[in-house]
């Protein structure tokens, strides 16, 4: 199972989007994230969609503008990770997703689901359009 901790930096969008991008595991799409002691697993019934979105920044050592690229995904109708420029480096320091808690429930923002996960998350969400020509891969 592929782990990231909390905040990821790096200087490019890719590379943060791969690097936060959960692996399938059996019929979910699995990511532990970890910040501080603390970690818990995201997991999804299809992989988030990533979309990179250009942005004007200043440099930090030039002070001219620039257009960079901003990646973030969206699973289920909502962003769960969204990545910003902070001293020439891009940060995700928060990663909000659903939640597979120890007696084999998920927790959906706030909603506790249980039963089959890929099920329930299907129930929540529906059939999203990643496979419509909107892969995330």
């Amino acid at each position: 199972m592929k782990q990231v901790r909390l905040p990821a930096k790096t200087r490019d969008p890719r590379r943060l989007a791969r690097r936060l991008s959960p692996e399938r595991s059996g019929d979910l799409h699995v990511l532990q994230v970890c910040r501080g002691l603390e970690c818990w697993k995201c997991v999804f019934h299809e992989p988030p969609r990533i979309v990179f979105e250009p942005r004007i920044v200043e440099d930090p050592l030039s002070s001219l503008r620039m257009r960079l690229l901003v990646p973030k995904a969206e699973y289920c109708g909502r962003t769960v990770w969204q990545a910003r420029w902070e001293g020439g480096m891009l940060v995700v320091d928060r990663v909000e997703c659903p939640r597979l808690l120890p007696e084999g429930c998920v927790d959906a923002w706030g909603d506790k689901v249980c039963g089959d996960p890929r099920r329930a998350l299907e129930e929540k969400c529906g059939v999203g359009d990643a496979g419509r020509g909107h892969s995330p891969r």
